[in-house]
């Protein structure tokens, strides 16, 4: 032991920190609880003209910002000659970043300018403006009372038609409800003749499934009974439909042929009778509902036509009567002031933008920590700053005494 502390003497007597860490470990409380570390301040260092031109930029395009930071400090810290293809190609796409947001403000200036004139002459234009609206909304006032009394007329006449042609159509739905019974049988005899017959002339459902394969011959039997197929079918195809393919013989593959054309036909008669119901159908109510539509269309027409005139009066003179209250009301005013803060904040901008450049512009130093061919081991994702590696040694010496102990 005491050898172990003669040789931990020069450690300690060479490292200020591990005594400060023993000095440490005598401040412990009774309870056993060290005294808690103050939090050490550090002043922030002042922006570079690099960072503060990052940052304008990154204002108007943040995610090339991003994403270009990190690279453009690797990419000053190499000598120009030296430079690879990629290195000059992430400097010219600085150069074109810096362009294009000088352009966009350069352009939100310019289109606030525009903004700013085409709204002194809109104040110029304001008197003669305002005679001129107040006669427009009179025509149209008058315009307008004239179309709505067209309207009320044939509004009238249209009423009428519309019973008439509610009244075919009620006489057509029931007639649709027969056709539309007659199709949803097709529908169901086509899934029982196609789906359902194939799966079991097939064979394909597991003997496992009996049940379903079952259920599927009784959905087959009924829709051939109302084929009104002969007896001796009727009784043979549930037999034959319950054998597999590769043990069916002779006479029971001709019974499942026979099923299947008997089927066949069945379907083409209701396919058959359903399009002639509909055809009936459509016939037979086309004429009175031609007659009503064609009436209900003629007044429709008179009635659309007196709308279009009201709607158009009423909108002119809406459109006359706000460039009146306009013209007499504050809003012009108010405009103006919105307009003319719009243009002093794009120029603000704009200035503000230039002057940032300028200054990095100006600098003759490289950016920060980009004078080196690599960056310090501070910038280097993971890199522990000065404060912390001193804190961590002070931790490590503690230990060691702990360990000596």
């Amino acid at each position: 032991l005491k050898a172990r502390r003669a040789t931990s003497a020069p450690a300690l007597a060479a490292k200020p920190a591990v005594r400060a860490a023993m000095g440490k470990r005598a401040n412990v409380g009774a309870k056993g609880k060290a005294k808690a570390k103050a939090a050490k301040v550090v002043a922030a260092e002042p922006e570079s003209p690099f960072d503060a031109f990052l940052t304008a930029l990154a204002a108007h395009r943040p995610a090339d910002v991003e994403t270009m930071r990190p690279t453009l400090r690797l990419v000053f810290a190499v000598k120009k000659e030296e430079r690879e293809p990629f290195q000059n190609m992430v400097l010219e796409s600085f150069e074109k970043l810096q362009a294009d947001v000088a352009g966009s403000l350069v352009e939100a200036t310019q289109a606030a300018e525009a903004e700013m004139a085409e709204h002194k002459a809109l104040e110029e234009a304001a008197a003669v403006k305002l005679e001129a609206a107040q006669v427009e909304e009179s025509a149209k006032q008058q315009q307008k009372e004239a179309a709505d009394k067209d309207l009320a007329t044939a509004e009238e006449e249209k009423q009428g038609a519309t019973g008439a042609l509610d009244a075919a159509k009620a006489a057509l739905a029931e007639a649709e409800k027969a056709v539309e019974a007659l199709e949803a049988g097709v529908q169901s005899a086509k899934v029982v003749s196609g789906e359902d017959w194939v799966v079991l002339k097939e064979g394909t459902i597991e003997q496992k499934d009996w049940r379903l394969r079952d259920k599927t011959i009784k959905k087959v039997t009924a829709l051939l009974e109302k084929a009104s197929i002969p007896a001796s079918l009727m009784a043979a195809v549930p037999g034959a439909l319950k054998e597999r393919p590769d043990s069916r013989g002779r006479f029971t593959k001709v019974v499942i042929d026979h099923g299947e054309e008997a089927l066949s036909k069945y379907l083409a008669t209701l396919v058959a009778e359903a399009a002639a119901a509909r055809t009936a159908i459509e016939a037979k109510e086309a004429a009175a509902i031609t007659a009503a539509q064609g009436a209900l269309n003629e007044v429709s027409a008179r009635v659309e036509a007196a709308q279009n005139k009201s709607i158009v009066a009423q909108n002119e003179w809406v459109d006359a009567n706000s460039v009146v209250f306009e013209l007499k009301s504050d809003t012009l005013a108010k405009k103006g002031e919105e307009v003319a803060s719009k243009l002093e904040a794009a120029k603000g901008a704009l200035e503000s933008f230039q002057a940032v450049k300028a200054a990095y512009e100006a600098t003759t130093a490289p950016p920060p920590e980009a004078s080196a061919s690599a960056p310090a081991p501070a910038d280097v994702a993971g890199a522990p700053a000065p404060a912390e590696a001193m804190e961590a040694d002070e931790a490590g010496a503690a230990a060691d005494v702990a360990a000596t102990e």
